[in-house]
Order: C-alpha cells, then structure tokens, then sequence
C-alpha cells in the first residue's frame, strides 16, 4: 500500500514522541536479528502499545484506524470472499457499497491493493485495526463459516 507523505514508521514514532530515539536504535538492531517488523519488537519490548502502533500506521498509510471489536462484522459479506484470500492477505472484507470493497487489515504495509483489487474485483478501502482486534475477529469469522 502507498503510503501518503513517505516517512519511516521509526522516524515517525519518534518524532510524535510514542518512543525514545534509544529505543528506536534497539529495535532496529533486534529487527535485523531477529526479521521481525518493527512495530511487532516495540511491543514486545513494552516500548509501544498496540493502539499507539496503530495511530502511527494510519497516519504513515494515510487510513483511518477503525476498532474492529467494537464492529458488528457482516459475515455474509466475508463468506463471499475465499478463506485462503483472508488469511493470505491478513484483511477481513466488511462492507460493500456499489463497486467499493471496505476491507480492514492489521499490516498495511505488505498490502499490494492493485493485486488484491484485480482478485477480488472491487475498488478497495483500506482501514487499519489492531493485530488482537484482527485476530479475534478472525477467529469468529472462521467459527461463523464453519458452522453456517
């Protein structure tokens, strides 16, 4: 996904004041080590929380966060859409008007929306939730499809 005024989710963190340059310096160093994003090392080391996180990707990606458990989630909306495609994309699908899929996502980041635009056929809006949020909804998806 583009991101809307390009800037480094670290730069950012720091200059909004979410984390210390320090911290910053020991992530990126963890994160060379270990491959892991970010955003995931800060909250491991308790320097961030998944909200703040969330605040800052909004604002780096230019989408609104959207609380996902306070979201009554349509799920004959999501069983039109196949489970490999949610899973494989980390999105879940929520509102369709006209030809404007809604969808909500926890990475932005990897979100390639020309691709997931040409799979699943829709113009896409993108909001951004929490990594729990996401996958508490998920797992309500997959025990709504399996049992209906």
């Amino acid at each position: 996904m583009k991101r809307a005024d390009y800037k480094l989710l670290g730069e950012i963190l720091v200059e909004e004041g979410f984390i210390k340059k320090e911290d910053l310096e020991i992530a990126l160093k963890r994160k060379k080590r270990e491959k892991k994003m970010l955003g995931e090392i800060l909250l491991e080391m308790g320097s961030l929380k998944e909200e703040e996180l969330v605040q800052v990707l909004s604002l780096q990606f230019g989408s609104s966060y959207l609380p996902l458990d306070n979201y009554e989630i349509d799920f004959q909306i999501v069983k039109r859409f196949p489970q490999d495609i949610i899973e494989k994309y980390k999105i879940i699908p929520i509102d369709i008007i006209g030809n404007i899929l809604t969808i909500v996502t926890f990475d932005p980041s990897n979100l390639e929306l020309e691709e997931l635009e040409n799979v699943l056929g829709f113009d896409i809006q993108v909001f951004i939730c929490t990594k729990s949020e996401f996958e508490r909804a998920l797992k309500k998806i997959k025990q709504n499809v399996s049992s209906g």
